[in-house]
């Protein structure tokens, strides 16, 4: 039997089911580790969260917001405002726009889409920079010189 210290739980909220809770953590954790612990993300920094909408996307926006940085979301079109509402200063429609019309000088990546996405992510990245692929193997053959990438 595993026990957990009191003062390391949280009331779940009323308005939402034992299942939605559940996830809250994965999402989270997952947004966290992406940003803090491979990206080691700083205040005034550019992000790019691809999938901002989405169940790691939404935490990623949020948490690079709390920390100072500059994010930039990309959502489809009914999500636009959600994004925005999580704190992403520049929102981007994947079906109408390109993001590399949008966003450039990017410090960090959180790609949570993979494939096309994130090949034509790694010109966006700033000469120190980082992609972390979140569900999905990087992709090493677009990799821009001098930038890392994590998974």
């Amino acid at each position: 039997m595993q026990f957990v210290a009191a003062d390391s739980l949280a009331q779940k909220p009323h308005n939402i089911s034992f299942d939605r809770a559940a996830a809250i953590p994965v999402g989270a954790r997952t947004a966290w580790i992406a940003l803090f612990s491979l990206a080691d993300l700083q205040a005034r920094q550019v992000v790019l969260v691809h999938g901002a909408a989405g169940g790691v996307g939404n935490y990623a926006v949020q948490l690079a917001r709390w920390k100072g940085a500059h994010v930039i979301g990309t959502a489809s079109m009914n999500n636009l405002d959600f994004v925005r509402t999580l704190g992403a200063e520049t929102v981007v429609d994947y079906n109408t726009t390109p993001f590399e019309t949008v966003a450039r000088d990017v410090d960090v990546v959180v790609d949570t889409v993979g494939g096309e996405t994130q090949e034509r992510s790694w010109s966006l990245i700033k000469p120190g920079g980082i992609l972390i692929a979140i569900g999905h193997p990087p992709c090493r053959r677009k990799k821009r010189p001098n930038t890392e990438y994590a998974q």
